[in-house]
C-alpha cells in the first residue's frame, strides 16, 4: 500500500509544473504527453536491459520527480491555485469515476457465464476484465512483471513464440503496474476506470480550447459515458491499445490547436506506437492543419510554412524508418522477420477477413451513440464544418469506414469495432459545438435574458449523471448489436457486455495443477490460464490465438478420436462437460457443471469406448 501511496504521488508530480504556466490546458496536454513518452521509454529500456525491478523504475521516476519540483521552485509559482482551479473539470472526473466505478464493482444488468449466456444480477462484484484483449493484456504485463522482460513470450504455454505487435502498449502498463505495486491480474479493471476518465476529461479539455462554455463542455464530456460497450465492441468501460491510440491521437490534435507542430509530431509517434493505424488520421488532420496556416499568411510566408511543414513531415518519417528499422533489426536478430511473418501481417493487419467472417455485425449508430448526442453532433458539424476540418476529416473518415464495413466482411487497416468507438468519440466532439451553439441561441432569447435558467439546467443534467450512476449499467442497448448471416439472413443475438467467466471453482481446483496442460471452454481456457499456473491449450480467440475450434471438435469426436486428440496435444487434464470416456480419472465437478478430469495412463493409449 505504501509502495502504491509513493507511485501515486511520483506520477502526480509532474503536474505541479501546471501553475508555473499561463495556460493550464496547454500545460496539462504537454505534460500528459511528456509523461507518456517518459514512462514508455523508462518501461521498455529497462525491460529491454532486464532491469525492470521496482527500486530501478521508482529511482528513475523519482529522479525525474525531483527534476520538476527543481524547476517549480525556479518559477516560484505556488503548488495549487484553489481560486483558479477549473472545478466543473474536477467534477467531471469525480462523476466519470463514480459511474465507470459501477462496471465492475457495483455492477446491475445482464451478464454472461459459461452455465448461463444471459443471467441478471445486481450490484455485483466482479474485478476481473469482461474483455478478451484484456485478459491477454493482464497475463503479458504479468508476465512482463514477473520475468521483467519485454513482452515478447507467450504468456499461457510454455514454449510458445509470441509475435507480439502491442509491445509500447504492453511495456507501458506493465511500467505502470510496477510502480503502484499493483496485481495486473487483479487490478487490471482499476487502471481501466482511469483510462475511460481521462478520455472523458480530455474531451471536456479539447471543448474548452475550443472555447466551449465549462459547463456544456462537462455535460457532453460524460455523455460519452453512455457510448454503448458490447461484448465484441470495446469501448470506454475497457483498457486495450485502441484506448491509448485515442487519447494520444487527441492530445497531439490539440496540440495542433496550440500551434505546437513539433510537440504535435512527437505525440504522433505515440499514436503510432500505442494503435498505428491511426497514424492515417492524423497524417490527413496535419495536411489540413498545413492548408489552414497557409492561408491565413501571406503571400512571403507562405513558401515558409509549407518548407517548414516538409521539414517536419522529413522529421516525422524519419523517426518512423528508424523506429521500423529497430524493430525490424530486433526481429531479425530473433529470426522472426522472415516472408511467413510478412505475410501474416499483411492477412491479419492490413488487408484481412472479420473474425465474424460472413456474418456482418450491426452497429446502427442510434444503437451506439444516443440520440440526443446524434441530433447535437448534426448541429455541430453544420456549425463548424468550414472551421474544424481537422476534426471534422477523422468523423468523415471513420463515417465513410462505419458505412463500407456495415456491408462488407473484409477489413482494410482498422476493424469494424475500433472505428466505431473512434468515430462515436468525434461523434461527441462536435455534439460539443452543437450544445453550444444552441445554449447561446437560447441566451439571446427575451425571455431567457437571464443565464440562470439555462445554467440551472446543466447543473441538473450533471447532478443527473452522478445519482444515476447506480443504474449506469442498466443501459441495454447492447442488445440491438446483432449479426446478421450476409448468405441467409439469419440473425444472431449478442452477447452481453458484462460476463463471470472466472468462476471461484476455477481457482480452487486449478490451484495446485502447476504447468499441467489443459482442455476447457475457450473462455475457461483463457481467465484459468491467467489466473493460475495452468497451461491452456485453447483459449478465446483475441490478441492471442491458439488452436482455435479445438474443443468443439474434441466435445463432438468419438472417445478414440478424443484420444487422438489427447495424444497429439500431450493434454493433461480435460476441464469439460460430462463425458463417459475410458482412461480419465474424475477429480471433481465446479458448481457450474464443470467436470474436472485427469487422463491416468500417461501414454494415453487406453482412452476407448
Amino acid at each position: 500500500m505504501i509502495k502504491t501511496l509513493i507511485g501515486i504521488i511520483l506520477l502526480l508530480i509532474p503536474f505541479l509544473l501546471i501553475n508555473s504556466y499561463g495556460n493550464k490546458k496547454k500545460a496539462f496536454i504537454i505534460i500528459l504527453s511528456a509523461s507518456i513518452g517518459f514512462h514508455l521509454l523508462l518501461a521498455t529500456i529497462t525491460q529491454a536491459l532486464h532491469i525492470f525491478y521496482y527500486p530501478v523504475v521508482a529511482g528513475i521516476t523519482g529522479v525525474f520527480a525531483l527534476f520538476v519540483i527543481f524547476r517549480h521552485s525556479k518559477r516560484k509559482a505556488p503548488l495549487l491555485k484553489f481560486k483558479s482551479m477549473d472545478w466543473v473539470s474536477i467534477v467531471v472526473m469525480g462523476i466519470a469515476i463514480l459511474n465507470l466505478y459501477q462496471v465492475h464493482f457495483n455492477y446491475s444488468g445482464e451478464y454472461a457465464s459459461i452455465s448461463n449466456p444471459h443471467r441478471y444480477g445486481e450490484h455485483i462484484q466482479y474485478p476481473y476484465p469482461y474483455f478478451a484483449d484484456e485478459w491477454y493484456a493482464a497475463a503479458i504485463i504479468d508476465e512482463v512483471v514477473n520475468f521483467n522482460a519485454l513482452p515478447i513470450n507467450y504468456p499461457l504455454l510454455e514454449n510458445l513464440v509470441l509475435e507480439n505487435l502491442q509491445i509500447p502498449f504492453h511495456s507501458t502498463i506493465a511500467g505502470m503496474f510496477l510502480l503502484l505495486d499493483l496485481d495486473p491480474i487483479r487490478y487490471y479493471t482499476t487502471l481501466a476506470i482511469f483510462s475511460g476518465t481521462l478520455l472523458c476529461f480530455l474531451i471536456y479539455v479539447l471543448l474548452r480550447i475550443k472555447n466551449i462554455s465549462r459547463l456544456c463542455a462537462a455535460v457532453v464530456a460524460l455523455s460519452a459515458l453512455y457510448i454503448t460497450n458490447g461484448a465484441n465492441l470495446p469501448g470506454i468501460w475497457n483498457l486495450i491499445p485502441v484506448n491509448l491510440g485515442i487519447i494520444t491521437l487527441l492530445i497531439s490534435f490539440m496540440l495542433l490547436m496550440y500551434k505546437e507542430k513539433q510537440k504535435s509530431l512527437l505525440v504522433s509517434i505515440l499514436v503510432l506506437l500505442f494503435y498505428p493505424p491511426f497514424i492515417l488520421f492524423y497524417g490527413i488532420a496535419y495536411f489540413l492543419f498545413l492548408l489552414e496556416e497557409k492561408e491565413k499568411k501571406k503571400k512571403e510566408r507562405k513558401e515558409h510554412s509549407i518548407s517548414t511543414g516538409l521539414k517536419d513531415w522529413i522529421m516525422l518519417t524519419s523517426i518512423v524508418v528508424l523506429i521500423a528499422l529497430a524493430a525490424s533489426t530486433i526481429l531479425y536478430s530473433t529470426g522472426r522477420l522472415n516472408i511467413t511473418f510478412l505475410k501474416e501481417i499483411w492477412s491479419t493487419r492490413i488487408l484481412y477477413s472479420s473474425f465474424t467472417n460472413i456474418h456482418i455485425p450491426q452497429f446502427s449508430p442510434l444503437a451506439i451513440i444516443p440520440i440526443p448526442l446524434l441530433a447535437l453532433s448534426a448541429v455541430g458539424i453544420v456549425c463548424k464544418a468550414k472551421k474544424e476540418k481537422m476534426l471534422l476529416s477523422t468523423l468523415l473518415i471513420c463515417s465513410v469506414y462505419w458505412i463500407a464495413y456495415s456491408f462488407i466482411t473484409f477489413r482494410v487497416l482498422i476493424g469494424y469495432e475500433r472505428i466505431v468507438f473512434l468515430g462515436s468519440i468525434f461523434v461527441v466532439v462536435f455534439a460539443g459545438f452543437g450544445i453550444e451553439w444552441m445554449y447561446q441561441r437560447l441566451k439571446g432569447l427575451r425571455f431567457l435574458r437571464s443565464t440562470f435558467p439555462l445554467t440551472s439546467l446543466l447543473i441538473i443534467i450533471l447532478v443527473f449523471f452522478a445519482l444515476s450512476s447506480s443504474d449506469y449499467t442498466t443501459n441495454e442497448k447492447w442488445k440491438e448489436l446483432k449479426l446478421i448471416n450476409k448468405e441467409d439472413g439469419t440473425t444472431y443475438l449478442p452477447a452481453p457486455p458484462a460476463n463471470q467467466y472466472l468462476h471461484p471453482d476455477d481457482i480452487q481446483l486449478f490451484r495446485n495443477l502447476k504447468n499441467a496442460i489443459f482442455l476447457a471452454p475457450p473462455w475457461k481456457g483463457t481467465v484459468i490460464g491467467t489466473t493460475t499456473d495452468a497451461q491452456p491449450i485453447t483459449i478465446k480467440p483475441g490478441t492471442i490465438t491458439h488452436n482455435r475450434g479445438l474443443f468443439t471438435i474434441f466435445m463432438l469426436s468419438t472417445c478414440e478420436e478424443r484420444k487422438a486428440i489427447i495424444e497429439e496435444k500431450e493434454i493433461e487434464y480435460l476441464y469439460v462437460p460430462q463425458i463417459e470416456c475410458k482412461g480419465l480419472e474424475f477429480i471433481s465437478r465446479s458448481s457450474e457443471g464443470l467436470y474436472l478430469y485427469k487422463v491416468i495412463d500417461e501414454d494415453k493409449e487406453k482412452v476407448e469406448n
